[in-house]
């Protein structure tokens, strides 16, 4: 998968769906004497940007401490399936944690910046709504029952 689709705010948690690197890609970028495996480079850059995320609001907010309760999580996407049901479950959980009745009027949502060409983006918007077979198919898929879906199923600790 080459997606890079969206970060989610959920009041206590995020979601995010990026395409990584290929391995190939990867290890042009890593020193051929470094040992250590390739998803240890991918989470080393979050943890960075998690630590100086933190640095800058204790700053600005005169604190000190965590701003996060522990490491995040991942789960590498390698199933076409998952990939799509991973892209709803990310749109639906505003829903699915009560922060609105209808995961559509989340204003934190890419869900609709890839059915809008009216704003720049970063997202790969035409790739993910080919994939759902144009916007039609995105908007469908988007309507079926995700809520057999539960975090256990999405992620997994590393």
């Amino acid at each position: 998968m080459r997606f890079l689709i969206e970060l989610r705010f959920l009041g206590n948690h995020f979601h995010f769906l990026i395409r990584v690197r290929s391995e190939k890609e990867l290890r042009q970028l890593v020193p051929k004497t470094n040992e250590k495996p390739l998803y240890w480079h991918v989470s080393n850059g979050f943890s960075s940007l998690f630590q100086s995320y933190t640095r800058a609001m204790n700053k600005m907010y005169s604190r000190t401490g965590p701003l996060f309760e522990s490491p995040f999580k991942r789960k590498k996407v390698i199933d076409d399936a998952y990939f799509s049901r991973l892209v709803i479950y990310i749109h639906q959980n505003p829903q699915k944690h009560g922060l609105v009745k209808d995961f559509r009027d989340y204003p934190h949502s890419s869900f609709h910046s890839f059915l809008t060409e009216k704003s720049s983006t970063r997202l790969k918007r035409k790739e993910v709504l080919d994939w759902f077979g144009g916007k039609e198919g995105f908007e469908k898929a988007h309507r079926l029952e995700a809520s057999n879906l539960s975090e256990e199923w999405l992620l997994e600790d590393h």
